[in-house]
């Protein structure tokens, strides 16, 4: 959880959180969502995941964070799929799926995105460059030593 840690500290510098809500892309049994709970005070969190097993084991792990738990929304989507409803998010990608899925993904929403100043969280960011080559999408930081960025859609810091 460090890295959610060391981009949420970037973030924090141009963005208040509870402007945002976090959505956890591919979220698996959701701990990242949830932890985010517990520290930030984002205006909403979410997670979803391709696999509705581990959304069981997700809204489970709610049960052990009860204060938090309650913050959190978890759902299954297929994120090749997926259109997300108008918000101004941090989406957060931790070792993210394919690149195919990933540049779907994006594209279906990069609309939503840029007209509400969202950004990006990318840990294992091994795909940032094909991100980048999306229109609108640019470098806010970049840890080389964790590979994690934080980039903006729609000039999300300006």
């Amino acid at each position: 959880m460090r890295n959610l840690d060391r981009i949420t500290k970037t973030l924090e510098e141009t963005t208040q959180l509870n402007t945002l809500t976090f959505l956890d892309v591919g979220c698996g049994t959701g701990i990242p969502t949830l932890y985010a709970a517990t520290r930030y005070e984002f205006a909403d969190l979410r997670g979803f995941d391709f696999e509705a097993p581990l959304i069981e084991d997700a809204r489970r792990n709610q049960e052990k964070f009860p204060k938090a738990g309650r913050r959190c929304t978890f759902d299954v989507g297929d994120a090749s799929q997926l259109k997300l409803p108008k918000a101004r998010y941090l989406l957060f990608l931790a070792n993210p799926f394919g690149e195919r899925v990933l540049e779907q993904f994006i594209s279906n929403n990069l609309d939503i995105l840029a007209s509400t100043r969202s950004y990006i969280a990318m840990v294992n960011d091994h795909g940032i460059q094909n991100v980048m080559a999306t229109s609108g999408v640019s470098l806010v930081h970049r840890n080389p030593t964790y590979n994690c960025s934080l980039l903006s859609v729609g000039d999300a810091d300006g």
